[in-house]
C-alpha cells in the first residue's frame, strides 16, 4: 500500500519517527569519536559510555510505556519526550561547539588555559549528565510511537490488516532510512567538518519532529487509558503462582472432602486449566478475565525470542564501537 493511502496522522507519525531515529543514530554513531577527541576519554571508557547510551535507550521504553498506559496516555508522553529530547540535544550541540572552540587552543595565556581546563572538566560532567537525560526521553518516544501510530487506523475497517501491515513496513523503512542518513551524511559532517555542525542538523531534525507531531494533534485518535499491561502481567502471574497448589474443589467445599460432587468439580477444573496462568481466571477462582490471562500467555510465549534478542543486540551494539576502536 502506498504511503499516501495511509491516514494523515499515520504519515505524520512515520515522519516523526524518521527524524527521531536519524537524531539517535547520528548521536550514537559519532559519540565515541567525540568522547575520545575532546573529552580525552580512553577507548575502553568511550566504548562503555556508548554502550550504556544504547542500553538506556532500549530499557527506558518499559518505564515510558507504563506511564503512558497507566497515567497519561501515549500522546502526552510522546509530546513531552520530544520536547525534552529537542531541548537536550540542543544543549548537547552547544556543548559540542564549545568543546571544539576550546580544542582549537586559541587562548595563549597560561592563566586562561587553566581556567578553561577547569571549565572543560565541569562541562564534561554536565555533558554526560545532559546526554543521559536525552537518552532517557528517547525511550518515551520509542516505547509509544508505534502503538500510537497503529491506534490511528480504524480497526473496524475491512482494510485494517492491510493498513496495519503497510504502516508497519513504512514505519521501519523510515527507521532504516534515518539510520542510513545518520551513518553517511551526518557522520561525514561530524568527522570531516565539525561535530557541532553535524549535531546542529540533528537538532533541526528533532525540532521538525516535534512540530510535525504537535501540528496533527487535532486529527489523532486517542485511545482511553486502560491500565498498565506490566501491572496486569505481574499481578496475573503472582496470583496464578500463589494459587498453583489450590483447587476449586477445596475453595468451594471449604475443605470438605465428603462432597458427592467433588469428583465432578475436580474433573471440570482439570479440563479448564491447561496452563499455569489459568489459575488466575475468574472461572477458576481467580480475579482476571479470560482476555487478560490470554494476553499474559502471549507475552510469556515471546520470552524465548526476547532472550535471543538480548544476545543479538549485544553483538550488533558492540560491533560499531569495536570497528571504530580499530580504526581510530
Amino acid at each position: 500500500m502506498h504511503l499516501s493511502h495511509l491516514p494523515e496522522p499515520s504519515r505524520a507519525i512515520i515522519l516523526t519517527e524518521f527524524c527521531e531515529r536519524c537524531a539517535y543514530y547520528g548521536i550514537s554513531s559519532s559519540l565515541q569519536l567525540f568522547l575520545r577527541s575532546y573529552l580525552k576519554i580512553g577507548s575502553a571508557e568511550a566504548i562503555v559510555t556508548v554502550n550504556m547510551f544504547s542500553a538506556v535507550c532500549y530499557l527506558s521504553p518499559l518505564l515510558s510505556g507504563h506511564i503512558a498506559d497507566h497515567y497519561t496516555g501515549k500522546y502526552q508522553v510522546i509530546l513531552f519526550s520530544l520536547f525534552v529530547y529537542a531541548f537536550s540535544i540542543a544543549i548537547v550541540t552547544i556543548l559540542a561547539f564549545i568543546y571544539e572552540q576550546l580544542h582549537l587552543n586559541r587562548f595563549l595565556f597560561v592563566g586562561f588555559e587553566i581556567i578553561f581546563f577547569i571549565l572543560l572538566i565541569f562541562l564534561g560532567f554536565g555533558y554526560v549528565y545532559i546526554n543521559m537525560y536525552y537518552v532517557l526521553w528517547t525511550g518515551g518516544i520509542k516505547g509509544n510511537v508505534f502503538p500510537f501510530g497503529s491506534d490511528q487506523l480504524d480497526e473496524h475497517s475491512l482494510s485494517y490488516n492491510d493498513q496495519l501491515k503497510s504502516f508497519s513496513n513504512w514505519f521501519y523503512f523510515s527507521i532504516n532510512i534515518g539510520a542510513l542518513l545518520a551513518y553517511t551524511f551526518i557522520a561525514y559532517l561530524c568527522q570531516d567538518i565539525a561535530f557541532g555542525i553535524g549535531w546542529m542538523v540533528l537538532t533541526l531534525f528533532v525540532f521538525s519532529a516535534l512540530f510535525l507531531f504537535w501540528r496533527n494533534r487535532f486529527y489523532y485518535r486517542y485511545v482511553p487509558v486502560v491500565g498498565s499491561k506490566l501491572i496486569d502481567l505481574y499481578a496475573c502471574s503472582m496470583l496464578a503462582w500463589n494459587r498453583r497448589h489450590s483447587t476449586n474443589k477445596e475453595e468451594e467445599n471449604n475443605g470438605d472432602d465428603n462432597d458427592d460432587n467433588g469428583d465432578d468439580i475436580e474433573l471440570t477444573e482439570k479440563e479448564s486449566i491447561k496452563h499455569w496462568l489459568d489459575k488466575s481466571k475468574k472461572e477458576n477462582g481467580g480475579t482476571f478475565d479470560n482476555e487478560t490471562v490470554e494476553e499474559a500467555k502471549q507475552i510469556y510465549k515471546v520470552f524465548p525470542f526476547a532472550l535471543y534478542q538480548i544476545s543479538y543486540y549485544m553483538v550488533t551494539c558492540s560491533l560499531p564501537t569495536f570497528l571504530i576502536a580499530q580504526g581510530c
